[in-house]
């Protein structure tokens, strides 16, 4: 199907040929409300923030191909393919993929898995340290200081290990 909506009125909701998946466009999204208009920043600045969004929806769900085009560039495509490794070398490329060891564990239901850095491999920030739980993105200063804990003299003071960690919650415990 195709339905478009245009300023809150639907313009159209029709049947569709197209191949299996869900393709969503969005453009102009601020065009008719300009009090809002003063609080977007830059077109690149506005674009990198829904690149982060995407990114992480990838590495979230590596079951889902993603892709990312700006202004007619191909940014950020995703295989699809069920491979965390897959969608990591898509989001960060082969240097970052190559400083990373597989990781998995399980406690009372409670499984993490996914990839951290080797100690060789360390960054000058935090920015490559992805965790989700149960496919959601999140930040967590204590699941942040527990990783950080586990390279204590590993790494250099100032050095930040690099991680895309998936923490599979049963939703009864949560």
């Amino acid at each position: 199907y195709c339905y478009e909506i245009w300023g809150g009125e639907e313009i159209s909701y029709r049947e569709a040929g197209c191949p299996s998946g869900t393709t969503v466009v969005s453009a102009e999204l601020f065009y008719n409300t300009p009090a809002r208009l003063k609080f977007i920043k830059k077109d690149s600045t506005e674009a990198g923030y829904v690149q982060t969004v995407v990114r992480r929806a990838a590495l979230a769900r590596p079951d889902i191909s993603f892709k990312f085009i700006r202004d007619g560039e191909e940014l950020l495509h995703t295989p699809g393919d069920n491979s965390l490794m897959s969608a990591m070398y898509c989001v960060y490329g082969t240097k970052y993929v190559a400083g990373m060891e597989k990781v998995s564990a399980s406690y009372e239901g409670i499984q993490v898995s996914g990839y951290v850095s080797k100690p060789t491999y360390s960054q000058g920030n935090r920015s490559k340290q992805e965790f989700f739980v149960n496919s959601r993105p999140i930040r967590s200063g204590t699941i942040t200081a527990a990783l950080e804990s586990a390279y204590k003299n590993r790494i250099m003071t100032g050095r930040f290990p690099a991680c895309v960690l998936h923490i599979e919650i049963p939703p009864v415990l949560l």
